[in-house]
C-alpha cells in the first residue's frame, strides 16, 4: 500500500516564480519595536478629584471620569514640561486608579453600594437615571440586569460595604475603595494645547448604587459625604 505524505502547513505562500514570500513578519516586527518602545517609555499620570456628591437609596449616582461635551477634560494630561504633562498629541493609556471615601450614618452600617465603569455618547441615553441604566424588572438597583445593549462595556468594579468591626459603636462609618481600571488605548489630541482625546466616547463615568433595606425609602440619603478622585496612568513615548 502507497504510503501518504503528510501536509507540511509552514507560514510561507508561494508566489508565482516559485520563491516563498513570508507572511505577518512586518506586523510581528512592529509589534515588536512598539512593545520595546512603551516599555522603555516614561510611565506618567495625572490625578483630579470631584466635588463630593451624597447618595440616596436604590437611585443611580453619576461620578465623571470625563465629559467632553460639557468642558470636563481634566483627568487628560495637557501639553508641558511637568511630570503630569504630555510631549507629544498622543499618549499610550495604561489604566485608571479611582480611590474613595465613602461616609455612611451610623444607623446605616448594612448599606451595600455597587459601581460600574461606563463609557458612553450623548445619543445613547443617561446611565445616572436608573431606568434607563437597568432594566426595571423589579425597580431594585441590586437585583435587575444592566441595559447592556444600550451600554456595551459596562464594568462592573464590585460591592463594597462597611466592615463587620464597623457595627460596635454610634458614630458614621467609612468605607474606603481602592480600585484599578486597566484601560489600554492609544488616545490622540486635538491640538498641542488639547486636553480633548478625538477617538473616545463622549463621556466617561463610575454609576454608584447604594442600597439600604427592602424598606427604606429613595428619598434616604445613605452615603452623606464622599471625597473621590482618579488617576490616569499613561506612558508618553
Amino acid at each position: 500500500m502507497a504510503s501518504r505524505k503528510k501536509a507540511r502547513y509552514s507560514t510561507a505562500s508561494r508566489t508565482a516564480g516559485g520563491r516563498r514570500k513570508s507572511r505577518g513578519k512586518k506586523g510581528s516586527f512592529a509589534k515588536a519595536v512598539k512593545k520595546v518602545i512603551l516599555s522603555t517609555a516614561e510611565k506618567c499620570w495625572k490625578s483630579v478629584s470631584t466635588d463630593g456628591f451624597v447618595m440616596k437609596h436604590d437611585l443611580a449616582t453619576q461620578n465623571y471620569f470625563w465629559d467632553l461635551s460639557g468642558g470636563y477634560t481634566t483627568l487628560f494630561p495637557a501639553q508641558g514640561n511637568s511630570d503630569s504633562d504630555r510631549k507629544g498629541d498622543e499618549i499610550y493609556a495604561q489604566g485608571i486608579m479611582l480611590r474613595a471615601v465613602l461616609q455612611v450614618p451610623f444607623d446605616r452600617r448594612n448599606v451595600r453600594i455597587k459601581a460600574w465603569f461606563v463609557q458612553f455618547d450623548n445619543s445613547q441615553g443617561d446611565p445616572g437615571d436608573k431606568t434607563q441604566f437597568f432594566h426595571s424588572i423589579s425597580n431594585n438597583t441590586m437585583i435587575d440586569p444592566l441595559q447592556s445593549d444600550r451600554f456595551p462595556g459596562t464594568r462592573y468594579l464590585g460591592m463594597f460595604s462597611c466592615r463587620p468591626s464597623d457595627s460596635v459603636d454610634v458614630t458614621d462609618k467609612t468605607i474606603l475603595i481602592k480600585k484599578w481600571l486597566p484601560w489600554k488605548k492609544k488616545l490622540h489630541f486635538k491640538t498641542d494645547a488639547s486636553t480633548v482625546p478625538t477617538n473616545i466616547k463622549n463621556r466617561g463615568a463610575v454609576i454608584w448604587c447604594a442600597y439600604d433595606t427592602v424598606t427604606s425609602s429613595i428619598l434616604d440619603t445613605v452615603v452623606t459625604a464622599t471625597e473621590v478622585c482618579y488617576t490616569l496612568y499613561y506612558r508618553d513615548p
